[in-house]
């Protein structure tokens, strides 16, 4: 009987083939390394483009360009230029031209350069110097422009003829990608995302994410971004408005361009795992998905083809199946770290990435596979299983079709088309195979043909299994699971015990099990049966399952599941974005219990001028149970203050998140001739019942007469008048001058946008405003020379982190000597931040090197090493990362007995140990 099925995991349904696929092979054609590698560290090289013509990319040297003829022998240049200097960013073209943005390190500079895509011309053949470019974020060409992303925080649209600049936009911190969608240039910044229109620089939107945004991604005319705390919007680029938003379990997204297919967003974490969002639904899908990796970027998709590439050079490509299972069509590696994204060659049939030694690597794309998964014995012939897949975005039916050693056409049969992509299992009957050594199997979709596989057959009729041995049931356990989380436990059966309803009963101390509902099963069939598993709480946790035929048990089977807390806080924002001094303000948190069953928390709000009412405690809840809870703080500094929240359990800081920046505004002076409310007084005039006009003027020239003292006892000269601050001089970015007939340089118009400039200060506010500045300076100074007696504890990272502050605190006391208040406002602001930080910095050393921090660190190495053979510090995220490789030095010494080795920045198991 013919079946359909989602490809599952790999499961020998009958005898199994010797040297089946149950891995399938390495699918790299070909790698070569580039002249002057390797790459320089911390940089990626730019994506290889396919264009119609062929793929530009970064070839045979490190500091050229080619476009490139590739095939599955290797790649033939139709053109090369040498630019002298290392290509940076991604690619842009319009067409007629591709657009390099490069780099050199003496001196330290960054060139665009305009290229010809039929014969490799050069217009500009020195380029355009920019200095301050940014180096890892996307150029894009659109409206005859390039813009190109500063380090200064600005865009600049440089004119695609003649290279001059036209337009220039500042943005709210610098920016982290940008792409052309709908005719607009969409950048994302530290503070969301702006629409541009790329021929005249006018700024046409903002779009305020609420934090920090990481990943961005379109489908159709919508755009897509991903935040820190893992919040996703659903943005229209033609007016800025949301189209949706859903909350992801608060896992920290990698970055990249965020990939969609039918109809699905997909965020990939930190954590191997891959969330699925409607794209215009914006339901979340209640089950992750696992990779086997820990990706280095988010994944590319190709009809449906997942690629994806890990931090240690794995690469696997995998159908995304929306149903839950991604089985892997193609597992490799490659020589070294990825150092780019996967580009395509124009037809598809191609992938080609770089990695950091400098390698250029092909892989054959698996866009339409074969595989044998077993067969059976049939009389003369035998029931061949196998796998279809098809990425061809087509809906043309395939032809799966079975050969002999000589050519001859055993067998051939039609199966399902694939509009969407994807893989299915079938069965074909081969007559006459068992009169050869081996069988060939293709399958054909419209035009194309995919590879040979061979199926080897032994010789004469291969033996049934036996009725009761061997292993008739086996586990598949996701990597890693969060505690409150759902996630899934796979059983594969044979049913070697008769034919009959197959049911599968799960149990475990501290996992809570869903049992799936019984199948009907012939003697000999397989079967995956899922199971819905939830963590009640951290470490590994032991499952047993029965497998039973008609309600008798007839074999049990155990394993375990190994779970970690995750993120405690889902969402964090204050109730207003300003509030007045002594005023309170509320902080409205979303808590989902990833800890432990009947977990109790406690929420801190930090100092940042917010001092906390009264203390906050949830609790206890079950694992996975959210609430909502709200934490008040009275505003005690007037400036921009960021609220933090942390969540504390058992005595320990186990997460914590920042509200954004609220602004605390002074209170203002009621209007002339009016007293002020009971209760309450204007700053600066105590109110001592006299009337308000009497002691209004009376402030006033008091406030005048220590004003004219202050400027007086200052050397004598006249105090600067007060201004609004600018940006400081300094020699602007060298631009080559345009060639001859070039229309002159633009000014920035509208899309010239300023952010940031403050109000003057007054001259009647200089005493008091310069008294409280010193006094919070003041403040700052004793908390760091408070710091800085802590040297001698050989703390990593502190003596740098002591420097920046002290860095801060020096500007603002020059700023204060030279009276210029403004700057020295801001200057202080940022002076008691670092400090904050530098306080938090502190109190995570104390908790993880001498409090119960330690407890939670040394559990993730452990599982890392359990379940990978290694711990690479960046996954100890609840570490500074300062003092992630002194955490894997402690472990290591607190672990002798084990045999473990300390290589470079991570922890590995050395064989044998």
């Amino acid at each position: 009987m013919r079946r359909a099925v989602a490809l599952l995991a790999a499961i020998s349904v009958m005898a199994p083939i010797p040297g089946a696929l149950s891995t399938p092979q390495e699918g790299r054609l070909w790698s070569v390394k580039l002249e002057r590698a390797p790459v320089p560290k911390g940089f990626t090289l730019p994506t290889p483009m396919p264009l119609a013509q062929g793929v530009v990319a970064v070839y045979p040297s490190i500091t050229s360009v080619s476009l490139l003829d590739v095939g599955e022998g290797g790649a033939s240049p139709l053109w090369t230029v040498d630019l002298g200097r290392v290509p940076v960013s991604q690619f842009t073209s319009s067409g007629e031209f591709v657009y390099v943005l490069t780099w050199a390190r003496k001196p330290w500079s960054t060139r665009l350069y305009a290229i010809r895509v039929s014969d490799g011309a050069m217009p500009w053949p020195d380029g355009v110097e920019l200095d301050t470019a940014l180096r890892d974020v996307p150029i894009v060409y659109g409206g005859g422009v390039v813009a190109v992303p500063m380090e200064s925080g600005e865009v600049w649209g440089i004119g695609a003829e003649y290279g001059n600049k036209k337009w220039s936009v500042r943005l709210s911190g610098t920016a982290k990608d940008m792409m052309l969608v709908s005719g607009i240039l969409v950048v994302m910044d530290g503070a969301g995302v702006v629409g541009i229109d790329p021929g005249t620089g006018a700024v046409l939107w903002k779009f305020d994410s609420g934090d920090e945004p990481v990943a961005m991604g379109r489908y159709g005319t919508a755009v897509y971004v991903v935040t820190e705390g893992s919040t996703l919007y659903g943005i229209d680029p033609t007016s800025g408005n949301k189209l949706g938003e859903a909350q992801l379990p608060r896992e920290p997204p990698v970055p990249g361009r965020i990939p969609v297919w039918a109809d699905a967003v997909l965020v990939a974490t930190q954590r191997a795992k891959i969330f699925a969002v409607g794209a215009r639904s914006y339901d979340v899908s209640s089950l992750p998905r696992y990779l086997d990796l820990l990706p280095a970027r988010q994944p590319s998709l190709v009809n449906g083809l997942l690629l994806a590439a890990g931090k240690f050079g794995e690469v696997y490509f995998m159908d995304w199946n929306p149903r839950g299972v991604m089985p892997t069509l193609l597992e490799s590696s490659l020589p070294d770290a990825p150092a780019s994204d996967f580009g395509l060659t124009p037809d598809g049939e191609i992938a080609l990435i770089y990695s950091a030694d400098g390698s250029l690597t092909a892989f054959r794309v698996p866009l339409l596979q074969v595989y044998p998964r077993g067969f059976e014995v049939q009389g003369d012939g035998i029931q061949l299983d196998f796998v279809a897949c098809a990425f061809l975005s087509t809906s043309s039916p395939g032809v799966i079709t079975v050969t002999s050693p000589l050519g001859d056409v055993l067998a051939q049969e039609d199966f399902l088309s694939f509009a969407d992509g994807g893989c299915m299992e079938d069965l074909i009957y081969v007559p006459g195979a068992t009169a050869y050594d081996r069988i060939y199997l293709s399958a054909s979709v419209g035009a194309r043909t995919s590879p040979e596989e061979e199926v080897q057959l032994a010789v004469g009729p291969l033996p049934q299994p036996p009725a009761a041995a061997g292993s008739p049931a086996n586990l598949v356990i996701p990597p890693g699971a969060v505690v409150g989380e759902p996630t899934w436990i796979g059983v594969n059966v044979t049913n070697v015990w008769g034919e009959g309803e197959i049911s599968v009963s799960a149990s475990g101390e501290g996992i809570s099990v869903f049992n799936a509902s019984p199948v009907h099963l012939g003697p000999n069939s397989s079967t995956l049966i899922r199971l819905e598993a939830t963590p009640l709480r951290q470490g590994e946790l032991k499952v047993n399952v029965s497998i039973l035929l008609d309600g008798v048990e007839v074999y049990s089977i155990g394993g375990s599941l190994r779970a970690a807390a995750g993120s405690i806080i889902d969402r964090l924002s204050p109730a207003s974005e300003e509030v007045t001094l002594g005023d309170v303000l509320s902080l409205r948190v979303t808590l989902t219990n990833r800890y432990r069953d009947g977990a109790t928390f406690t929420l801190r709000l930090g100092d940042g001028g917010l001092s906390q009412l009264a203390p906050v405690t949830v609790g206890p809840l079950r694992a996975g149970e959210s609430v909502n809870a709200t934490v008040e703080g009275v505003a005690s500094a007037q400036g921009v203050v960021k609220p933090v929240v942390s969540v504390l359990a058992d005595g320990s800081v186990i997460d914590s998140a920042e509200a954004g920046e609220v602004r605390v505004v002074s209170l203002p002076p009621p209007p002339p001739g009016r007293a002020p409310p009971q209760g309450q007084q204007p700053s600066g005039v105590p109110w001592i019942g006299i009337p308000w006009e009497t002691a209004a003027a009376a402030a006033a020239v008091v406030m005048v007469g220590a004003a004219v003292y202050l400027l007086g006892r200052r050397g004598g000269g006249a105090r600067p008048a007060p201004r609004t601050p600018t940006a400081p001089a300094g020699p602007a970015a060298p631009i080559r001058p345009p060639p001859p007939g070039a229309p002159p340089e633009e000014t920035a118009g509208e899309g010239a946008v300023e952010v940031g400039a403050s109000a003057p200060v007054s001259e009647a506010e200089v005493e008091p405003l310069e008294e409280s500045l010193s006094r919070r300076l003041r403040a700052v100074r004793s908390d760091l020379e408070a710091a800085r007696g802590r040297l001698s504890e050989g703390i990593p990272g502190l003596e740098g982190r002591l420097r920046e502050v002290a860095k801060v605190v020096s500007e603002a006391e020059v700023a204060l000597g030279l009276g210029d208040l403004e700057h020295a406002g801001e200057s202080v602001r940022r002076a008691e931040e670092a400090m904050d930080s530098l306080r938090g910095f502190l109190d995570q050393y104390d908790n993880v090197f001498r409090g119960p921090g330690w407890s939670q660190v040394e559990r993730r190495i452990t599982t890392m090493l359990k379940v990978w053979g290694r711990a690479p510090a960046t996954m100890l995220t609840m570490v500074p990362p300062e003092m992630r490789l002194a955490a894997l030095q402690r472990y290591l010494e607190s672990h002798r007995d084990a045999n473990l080795e300390l290589r470079g920045d991570e922890l590995r198991l050395v064989e044998g140990g």
